[in-house]
C-alpha cells in the first residue's frame, strides 16, 4: 500500500488498478460500474484537474474506458472539508459501487458513509494511525489503496532546501497541529533539520482565520524561508 518512489504516472496507474481489479470481477454483471469520486479540492483547481485526468488514463492503460465499462460520480467540496460528509453520503445513497477519495478527509468521511461500498484512497498520510485499516499487508474491512507516508521524505525536503538556500538558517513551518497525519509529518522534520543546520518556527492553522495570523505573523518577522505542510483546511 505504500509507495513513495513510483513517478506520478505509476501512481495513479496503481490507484487505478486498486479500482480495476475488483472492476474486472463485477465485469461479468454486464453493466456500467459507477465510481464515486470524492474530491476535497474545487473543480477548477489545476492539481485536482490533473489528477482526475491522469485516474482515467490509468483506467484507460488497464483496459477500462469512462463512459463504455465505469461511468464517474463527481462530488468536489469546493475546498471545505466540512462539506465532504454530506457528499459521501449523497454518493453512498445512489449507490455508487466504489469510492475513490483522495486524503484523510475524504476517507474518513467515505467510511462514515458507508461499511460495504469498496473505498480506494490515495493520499492518506498514516492510514493505520489513523484507523482507516488494520495494517497495510492486510487492511480489513472496506478500504484499500495507497498511502503517502514517506517519512523519509521530510529529510529529503530539508536537505532541498538548504541546497536552495544555503545561508538559510531560520526557517517558518506553516502547519495544522489538528491533523494527526501532520504531527507525524511534524516529527518527521524536526532531526533532519537540525542535522542541516535549520532551526524550525512552527505556525499553526486550524482554521481559515489562523491560517489569515499565521501568515501575518509570519510577515513581520520574515524568516530565511518557509516551508509549508500541504493540507485543506476550512
Amino acid at each position: 500500500m505504500q509507495f513513495p518512489q513510483l513517478k506520478r504516472r505509476e501512481f495513479i496507474t496503481l490507484l487505478a488498478s486498486g479500482v480495476a481489479w475488483p472492476l474486472a470481477a463485477r465485469a461479468q454483471q454486464a453493466k456500467v460500474i459507477r465510481l464515486g469520486y470524492l474530491d476535497p479540492a474545487r473543480p477548477t483547481d489545476a492539481t485536482a484537474i490533473n489528477l482526475r485526468r491522469q485516474f482515467l488514463l490509468g483506467m484507460r492503460d488497464l483496459g477500462y474506458i469512462e463512459g463504455r465499462h465505469f461511468r464517474m460520480d463527481d462530488r468536489n467540496a469546493e475546498g471545505r472539508i466540512d462539506r465532504l460528509p454530506a457528499l459521501a453520503s449523497e454518493l453512498a445513497r445512489l449507490p455508487v459501487d466504489f469510492f475513490v477519495v483522495f486524503g484523510d478527509s475524504s476517507i474518513a468521511a467515505a467510511i462514515q458513509a458507508s461499511d460495504s461500498i469498496p473505498i480506494v484512497m490515495t493520499l492518506a498520510a498514516d492510514p493505520v494511525g489513523s484507523g482507516f485499516v488494520n495494517s497495510l499487508a492486510r487492511p480489513g474491512g472496506n478500504v484499500t489503496g495507497m498511502s503517502a507516508l514517506a517519512p523519509d521524505l521530510a529529510g529529503k525536503r530539508v536537505e532541498l532546501l538548504k541546497e536552495i538556500v544555503p545561508r538559510a538558517a531560520r526557517v517558518a513551518v506553516l502547519w495544522n497541529s489538528s491533523n494527526r497525519a501532520k504531527i507525524t509529518e511534524w516529527n518527521d522534520t524536526q532531526a533532519p533539520a537540525r542535522t542541516v543546520g535549520l532551526t524550525l518556527h512552527p505556525f499553526e492553522a486550524r482554521s481559515q482565520t489562523e491560517l489569515d495570523s499565521a501568515l501575518a505573523a509570519i510577515g513581520q518577522n520574515l524568516p530565511d524561508a518557509l516551508i509549508v505542510f500541504n493540507e485543506v483546511i476550512e
